[in-house]
């Protein structure tokens, strides 16, 4: 796959640089998700969970573990929600099995850590949670911290995409993993760095121009930040284009890896985030990014901010906890291999079915050359029309490939906070435009 304009294959130890900021800048708030995806035979995860925990830090937009709580009507009718309570524990670490929800080939996974001693934790927290399972199937994990600090609850999400979960699932936890967050914003707005004459050299993409380009223009440090230094900026016709230089053989020892993340305006507390990344060159030391904005006008630069993420590199805790959990009860959902209408999103794919399911809606398509589906579907209205007429919003959240050679998607929309009854749905809508229909 195409990942944000970086090829899978040149994304150092997993990282993808824009979907981390997209998603980071999506989930507005505090305390929301660790994604995670599973790789099992063929899949190919977009987004590895060692560098997604940086999802971790911000909010509580797709709010999982809430489901529960908001919809107890159906989870009632389809007596679906299991109630364990087991704990099981690894090193100073307490984690329990609270509660779980199946449909025939998906599932939430409601887990619980805590200290033994009863100490606060910080949010930023992933459990490497594995599923035994030899053919393809995604999965993500959300956190939520409590107000006191002590308690951090997982939702574990996992979809067996074209096979039914087992009647009794034994998942593994075999690592609790710690990567604290930290935020710089520079006390220096992009004007600093800006010029028109910047602009014409970044856009040429040339490492011999941006090396000397960089030797002329560095000077400006953004307090706690030591990987990467953003130093020049300029306009290639209407598009901004800003570039940052960063060392990456430093991660390991310093422990930390770093990621232009947004540029802000304080004035309206207005966050911008790029449309395009390119990276040079290709995994040698140090490297440069380009990064690309449309609607940034010059005017603006005096008061834009360029704001740089740091992700702290803990030792896991090596763990081999086991949990078993009946999903003999369980929600509906539909699969459907017809009722699609191409919209300007899906132009050259090929869909080859849609899955619905309590907890949003899944889609495998198939294309003859190489699509960019992240950046198609990314911040498009998306949602289901039910049908007593209600409209349940089921947005974009990510994309995995099975193979680079058969071109093969599955794309995944995740509820916001009411499960879909999946029989019940009548058509999808993307951007007002109708994706899907029940025939």
């Amino acid at each position: 796959m195409k990942k944000d304009s970086i090829e899978l294959e040149q994304i150092p130890q997993g990282i993808s640089l824009k979907r981390i900021k997209k998603r980071v800048l999506s989930y507005a708030r505090q305390d929301e998700t660790n994604k995670k995806y599973f790789r099992k035979t063929a899949i190919v995860p977009l987004v590895i969970a060692i560098f997604v925990v940086c999802f971790g830090a911000f909010a509580v937009t797709h709010d999982l573990w809430g489901l529960f709580f908001k919809n107890t009507e159906l989870l009632e009718e389809n007596d679906a929600v299991n109630m364990i309570g087991e704990s099981r524990y690894a090193g100073d670490y307490k984690v329990t099995l609270e509660e779980a929800a199946f449909s025939d080939s998906t599932g939430i996974i409601m887990l619980s850590l805590e200290r033994i001693d009863g100490g606060e934790l910080h949010p930023y927290f992933n459990l490497s949670v594995d599923f035994p399972f030899s053919g393809t199937m995604t999965g993500s994990q959300a956190s939520s911290l409590s107000e006191d600090g002590r308690k951090l609850t997982f939702c574990q999400k996992i979809d067996y995409q074209n096979s039914n979960i087992p009647d009794t699932l034994t998942f593994n936890i075999s690592a609790i993993s710690s990567m604290p967050l930290i935020e710089n914003m520079a006390d220096w707005p992009v004007g600093s760095i800006y010029s028109k004459e910047y602009g014409e050299i970044i856009a040429e993409k040339d490492i011999s121009g941006l090396e000397e380009l960089h030797a002329a223009t560095s000077g400006y440090p953004i307090t706690g930040v030591e990987l990467l230094d953003v130093f020049a900026a300029g306009h290639d016709g209407d598009r901004l284009v800003l570039a940052y230089k960063t060392e990456p053989t430093k991660m390991d020892e310093l422990k930390r890896t770093e990621f232009l993340w947004i540029l802000y305006d304080p004035r309206t507390d207005t966050h911008y985030w790029e449309d395009s990344i390119t990276r040079l060159p290709d995994a040698n030391n140090p490297e440069y990014f380009i990064y690309s904005y449309t609607g940034i006008s010059e005017q603006e630069l005096d008061h834009l901010f360029p704001v740089v993420i740091s992700v702290l590199f803990e030792e896991s805790v090596q763990t081999n906890i086991d949990f078993k959990v009946n999903t003999r009860s369980k929600l509906k959902e539909a699969v459907y291999k017809a009722g699609f209408n191409p919209i300007d999103e899906t132009k050259g794919l090929n869909i080859e079915n849609i899955k619905i399911s309590p907890l949003g809606f899944t889609l495998t398509a198939t294309s003859e050359e190489k699509q960019d589906i992240s950046s198609a579907f990314a911040h498009k209205d998306t949602y289901c029309l039910m049908e007593d007429g209600t409209r349940i919003q089921v947005p974009f959240t990510s994309t995995s490939t099975v193979s680079d050679s058969t071109h093969l998607y599955i794309m995944e929309f995740a509820v916001d906070d009411k499960l879909l009854d999946a029989e019940k749905v009548k058509a999808i809508y993307i951007n007002d435009q109708l994706f899907w229909s029940k025939q």
